[in-house]
């Protein structure tokens, strides 16, 4: 019986840990310098969009103008990251506009960052005790610290290159373009099966990079 009642509070601990990420997410929004380094993200994805970004095809594009909201969602949380997102298209689209507006893919951009956000949120990269050694051991070393972050970052990437740009993405262009759903569908998820290893390595070198930073860049951030 005290099992039960155990894993019963662990579930509502579970619960209540969950839905108070979200209030604590939009809490982010309270403090002005979280406000200022939405704004300087938001400057620097407007740069790499001009920088970084091409298309390989009229309907796929690739770029890293998408890596400052990562580090929002890292930073700030569910909500922030939903609504970053869904500013970050509009406002690309008006700044550096590829064709008619299409309100799909705000949605899409919000559901990515939402979903990111989640697995993100707080996301502990541990340093590990590393010798002398460098190379392989030394990698190795990092990846079996961080194999639980690592599995969530892997995760996020998977929900949402499944969810957002195979699913949402396909089903806008398809709706925009007035192709058929299913012959834009193989070259999407070839191309996304391909980002989802190289998506985990990148954000998971991304935050380990800006959580080493942090204490330069946030020298007074509590977390």
């Amino acid at each position: 019986m005290s099992m039960q009642n155990e894993t019963k509070s662990q579930k509502k601990s579970c619960i209540r840990r969950f839905f108070g990420m979200f209030k604590d997410s939009a809490l982010e929004f309270k403090s002005t310098r979280n406000l200022v380094l939405c704004a300087m993200m938001a400057a620097l994805s407007i740069v790499l969009s001009y920088t970084t970004s091409f298309y390989i095809t009229p309907e796929i594009k690739i770029g890293f103008s998408g890596l400052p909201n990562r580090l929002v969602d890292f930073m700030f949380g569910p909500v922030v990251g939903c609504i970053f997102g869904g500013l970050m298209d509009v406002i690309k689209f008006f700044i550096k506009p590829d064709g008619a507006f299409f309100p799909g893919y705000t949605l899409t951009a919000m559901v990515g960052g939402l979903i990111y956000g989640i697995f993100y949120y707080r996301l502990q990269i541990k340093t590990p005790q590393i010798t002398t050694e460098t190379g392989w051991p030394k990698v190795k070393a990092w990846i079996l610290a961080n194999i639980t972050s690592i599995l969530l970052i892997f995760i996020a990437n998977v929900l949402v290159k499944f969810i957002c740009n195979i699913g949402l993405n396909t089903l806008w262009s398809s709706m925009f373009t007035g192709k058929a759903w299913i012959a834009l569908l193989p070259t999407r998820v070839g191309k996304n099966l391909i980002q989802i290893p190289v998506d985990t390595v990148l954000h998971f070198v991304l935050i380990k990079l800006f959580c080493q930073l942090r204490r330069y860049l946030l020298p007074n951030n509590g977390r």
